[in-house]
């Protein structure tokens, strides 16, 4: 799965730079993350830029990526290194070293499920829900990351109003997708400010009670009932064709290193 670089900028610092200097920086940190971690697609690769009031007021780039399995159909199970994470980390402060980034993180997932949305995704009619999960759905935190053009706005920033109108418009989808996990599921919406892919979709399972992780049958299950829900909600249509992604992480990163 693409390794996603997200640059985290406060709202009221966020006309500190350009755009394109934002822009700039994600895919350098990019180039960093895809030379380190020694994957072999280079064009694999996404950023969102989101300056929605971040907590501490802090400047923050998180790059996340899926191993443990053969990611990249090279026949190879893909486990980056703790010394190539790290290379990473100072790689990436290096990069950012003129824009004042406050705090890196790098974070690696196993066991989740990447699944890329587009015009040919099909809705799968009839789906089984595995006997393992009829009395056992696991809750899970939904994140939906919009781009400028999914809302039909390219110049979010200032309209703070306008945001909120905005994320009360997505929320029905968060619902419906909460409404496939198990109870106490919630969902926040991201209106980022610039998105390389204009639906993001991503669910953490609380699988740490069930004392085990979901299997690839169950996740499978998950991620067809979460892809219907997308794709009934019209929102991969919305202003012209859109791009989107799904991606469902359980548990904890395997691999989880924060600087600052």
């Amino acid at each position: 799965m693409a390794p996603i670089c997200e640059l985290g900028i406060p709202l009221n610092q966020f006309s500190d730079q350009p755009k394109q200097k934002q822009i700039d920086l994600c895919n350098a940190v990019l180039d960093v993350t895809l030379t380190g971690l020694k994957i072999p697609d280079k064009k694999d690769r996404e950023f969102r830029i989101d300056g929605s009031g971040l907590e501490n007021n802090e400047k923050t780039i998180k790059v996340s990526y899926t191993c443990g399995a053969d990611e990249y159909g090279v026949g190879e199970i893909f486990e980056p290194s703790d010394a190539d994470v790290a290379m990473v980390v100072n790689g990436v402060f290096d990069k950012s070293k003129d824009f004042g980034i406050d705090k890196v993180v790098v974070q690696g997932w196993r066991d989740s499920l990447f699944i890329a949305i587009n015009s040919e995704t099909k809705s799968k009619d009839n789906i089984s829900i595995p006997d393992s999960l009829k009395d056992d759905i696991p809750s899970g935190f939904v994140s939906l990351f919009l781009s400028p053009k999914i809302v039909g706005d390219s110049n979010l920033e200032s309209k703070k109003e306008k945001r909120l109108e905005y994320s009360g418009e997505f929320r029905n989808l968060g619902r419906e997708i909460c409404s496939v996990l198990g109870i106490y599921s919630i969902c926040v919406v991201y209106l980022l400010q610039e998105a390389e892919t204009d639906l993001g979709v991503e669910v953490k399972l609380n699988t740490i009670l069930r004392k085990k992780k979901l299997s690839k049958e169950e996740m499978g299950f998950l991620g067809e009932k979460i892809i219907q829900k997308v794709l009934e909600s019209g929102l991969m249509n919305r202003n012209g064709e859109r791009s989107g992604n799904l991606w469902i992480k359980q548990g904890l990163p395997s691999l989880n290193i924060t600087a600052k």
